[in-house]
């Protein structure tokens, strides 16, 4: 009778079983028939006019692993697409440059002791591979950062640099990883706050079984995970000290991570990736236009002195980038064709001064938000405009790291923000000059080589990567270094036995030596006009 019952229930069981066993396994069929394991990116974002894109070697239109290629984020599952940007086994770290799509090299990876003093051994070797998700980018403006553990032989070769493509990990938690911009950090406020997503190759044996980050800490070595993180980026390196510049406060489960990161971050739709690309493309030309047209008048006697030269104050925007304020960077950009000041019809006829004051006043924040997203010029199709944007680039990039420039002393200064959240100096550029707007775009270049020398934030204008270690990709770019550099263990011993440490840095210069910005008609330089790079 029991056995009957057994045998009657189980008949009633299995099929209900199998039925719920077969959909979720449809379920799952259909949804990562949505979600290939290795996607291609095919050539869409520099799709475009020539002037907007750097071409391959083979002079075909590049793809862009960032644009070009979707998360297909399923939260069921946990799976999302990502970009290799660093293997596990590379000897170097190297950055991904938003703009032009290519990678490049940050630095050799070298052993190092726990700024911490938390973990006893060497750091060097990196315990996982780094990359990014595509299409969003996290609450610092920059690419959602990813960790997949696994090894290299289950991951896709790249056969190309001219090729861009993504494969699906599981996502099984994420971090929270604190950042010291300024030294020094004082209190929690003064750290920046970012979340890394940390997931496993599920086609590695060893993390095949792994959902959830406690099992993973389980299956490595967690405190060198730790300690590889707080370390690897660089820290603050001084005369005397070296100061952490990262650490991890927290850690968060698996959905609850990938919710997180798209829901506070910006996923870029197709919609608003293709009205930022146009509108940029709109401001561009409009910049370029008016600047030949200034370079081409030809004045009437008198007319330049008679002129009257006023603008309103400019205040450049600052904020810290979240969700909510990419967004409206997004917006401003694509309310540019809405707005009647945007015409070529407008005359500045030979003042660089007052169309420089009119872009600032009117188009600052549209302007640095394109040139954050999308490539302004191809050096090989237009050389002028491409360094004469290179320039004003770098004008932009100077007062996102509160640098100012005063046009009555004709010099850039440290500008920093106040706890009210002004900034310590009012920035007026009512009374600049021509000659003043022509001295900041040179000088400009020597205030980023002098923070580059304090070991500060700053910008290098990167040509090719031809480093040792290089990806040996055409950039012509400015890239973002954060001034934290590598303090490294020589493997060797002095007589003391004490550890010899140097300190790991780029010596290339900021800008390129030969490349002058072209001056506006009507103003001269002086002798005493040396610029040091």
């Amino acid at each position: 009778m029991n056995y009957r019952h057994y045998i009657c229930q189980l008949f009633i069981v299995l099929p209900l079983f199998l039925f719920f066993s077969c959909s979720t396994e449809k379920r799952i069929r259909e949804a990562e028939y949505k979600a290939p394991e290795y996607i291609s990116a095919k050539p869409v974002w520099f799709n475009g006019p020539e002037r907007f894109r750097t071409p391959t070697k083979y002079l075909d239109i590049p793809p862009h692993p960032f644009f070009d290629l979707m998360p297909y984020w399923l939260p069921k599952s946990s799976t999302v697409s990502f970009v290799m940007v660093t293997p596990q086994s590379s000897p170097y770290l190297y950055n991904f440059d938003l703009k032009t799509g290519k990678k490049y090299l940050r630095h050799k990876k070298c052993a190092q002791r726990d700024i911490w003093k938390r973990y006893k051994g060497r750091i060097e070797k990196s315990p996982f591979s780094e990359g990014f998700v595509p299409r969003l980018v996290d609450q610092t403006g920059r690419p959602q950062t990813i960790y997949v553990f696994g090894d290299e032989r289950y991951f896709e070769n790249q056969q190309s640099s001219d090729m861009a493509f993504s494969e699906r990990v599981r996502v099984v938690g994420g971090v929270v990883v604190q950042y010291c911009r300024y030294y020094p950090c004082k209190g929690n406020r003064s750290w920046k706050t970012k979340l890394v997503l940390i997931a496993v190759n599920p086609k590695d044996p060893k993390f095949r079984d792994i959902y959830k980050i406690e099992r993973l800490r389980k299956k490595t070595d967690w405190n060198y995970v730790r300690a590889y993180i707080e370390n690897y980026r660089g820290r603050k390196v001084m005369a005397s000290r070296e100061y952490p510049s990262y650490r991890i406060i927290g850690e968060i489960p698996a959905i609850k991570a990938g919710q997180y990161a798209f829901d506070k971050g910006f996923l870029f739709s197709i919609d608003n990736m293709n009205i930022l690309r146009k509108q940029c493309y709109k401001l561009y030309d409009y910049m370029w236009n008016h600047m030949e047209k200034i370079r081409n008048y030809q004045p009437k006697k008198g007319e330049i002195e008679k002129a009257i030269k006023k603008m309103d104050p400019i205040g450049f925007y600052q904020n810290d980038f979240g969700a909510n304020v990419i967004s409206d960077e997004i917006k401003e950009v694509e309310n540019i064709e809405t707005k009647e000041k945007l015409d070529d019809k407008l005359d500045f006829k030979g003042d660089f001064n007052r169309f420089f004051g009119h872009l600032m006043t009117n188009y600052r924040r549209q302007a640095r938000s394109c040139f954050k997203y999308v490539q302004s010029t191809n050096l090989n199709e237009n050389y002028r405009r491409h360094w004469a944007f290179a320039y004003i680039e770098n004008f932009f990039n100077l007062h996102s790291l509160e640098q100012s420039y005063e046009c009555y002393r004709k010099v850039w200064v440290d500008n920093p923000k106040l706890l009210s959240g002004k900034k310590q100096f009012k920035e007026q550029y009512n009374n600049c000059t021509t000659d003043a707007f022509n001295r900041s775009m040179e000088r400009g270049i020597t205030r980023m080589a002098v923070l580059k020398k304090r070991d500060s934030e700053h910008y290098q204008y990167i040509q090719y990567d031809n480093r040792v270690g290089g990806t040996h990709e055409k950039i012509y770019s400015w890239v973002y270094h954060s001034g934290k550099n590598l303090s490294c263990v020589s493997s060797k011993k002095d007589k003391n036995k004490k550890s010899i440490y140097q300190l790991v840095e780029l010596k290339e210069e900021v800008f390129p030596l030969d490349v002058s910005w072209e001056y506006f008609v009507g103003d001269k330089t002086s002798d005493n006009d040396i610029i040091i790079r």
